[in-house]
C-alpha cells in the first residue's frame, strides 16, 4: 500500500527529488536487500527490532545533540543507505536510517519528502518482488491492501494539504519527535 502511495507523492515532487542521495540509497536497497531477506527467513525478527529500536533511539538523541551529516561525507550515506537496504526487506521498517541522513544532512522539507518517497517506492517494489518469489504475497494479503486504499488516499491527501501549514523547523521537530516514537514502538514490538 505504501508503495501505491509514494507512486502519487513522487511524481508530485520529482522536482524537490535529491538524486545524488536517492543514487545512492537505491543502490544500497538493491544490495541490502538479499541480506534482508535472509535474515527475514532465518533470524528471529524480534532482536532485528530490538536493534533497529534501539538504534533509532540513540540517532534521536545525536541529532538533538546537533549532530551534523555533511561533515561526514559520503560513507555517512552508504552505511546508512546500506543498513536500510537489509532493513527493507528484513523488517519492511527501512525508513530510519534514511531519515537519520536525510535529517542529520538538513535536506529541506521538500527535498526530504521527494527523496524519501521515490527510495520507498523504488524498494517497496523491490521488496515485493522478494517477497514474492518466496511465496509470502497471497491472496489474503493483496485483498487486506487493496481494502485499505480509501484509507490511503483520505490520509494522502490530509498530508499534502497540512505541507503548506508546517514551517521547517516544525517539520524538523514533527520528523524527531515521530522518529523517537518509531523507536520505541519497534522495541515495544519487539518485546
Amino acid at each position: 500500500m505504501g508503495t501505491i502511495g509514494n507512486l502519487g507523492h513522487s511524481l508530485h515532487s520529482r522536482a524537490d527529488l535529491d538524486r545524488t542521495l536517492t543514487r545512492r540509497f537505491l543502490l544500497c536497497t538493491i544490495l541490502g536487500g538479499p541480506v534482508g531477506a535472509y535474515l527475514l527467513f532465518n533470524v528471529d525478527a524480534r532482536w532485528v527490532k530490538l536493534v533497529l529500536g534501539v538504534s533509532v533511539l540513540f540517532g534521536v538523541v545525536a541529532l538533538q545533540r546537533g549532530f551534523d551529516g555533511v561533515a561526514q561525507g559520503s560513507w555517512f550515506d552508504w552505511l546508512f543507505g546500506l543498513v536500510s537496504g537489509v532493513l527493507n526487506t528484513a523488517t519492511s521498517t527501512n525508513g530510519p536510517p534514511l531519515v537519520f541522513v536525510l535529517q542529520a544532512r538538513k535536506v529541506s522539507p521538500a527535498a526530504f519528502r521527494a527523496t524519501l518517497n521515490t527510495v520507498f517506492l523504488f524498494s517497496g517494489i523491490y521488496a515485493a518482488v522478494l517477497y514474492a518469489l518466496r511465496g509470502k504475497v497471497t491472496s489474503e494479503l493483496l485483498l487486506v491492501s487493496a481494502a485499505s486504499l480509501p484509507l490511503l488516499l483520505v490520509g494522502s491527501i490530509f498530508g499534502v494539504r497540512m505541507r503548506s501549514r508546517i514551517n521547517e523547523a516544525t517539520f524538523r521537530r514533527g520528523v524527531l519527535v515521530l522518529l523517537g516514537l518509531s523507536g520505541v514502538s519497534t522495541i515495544l514490538s519487539a518485546l
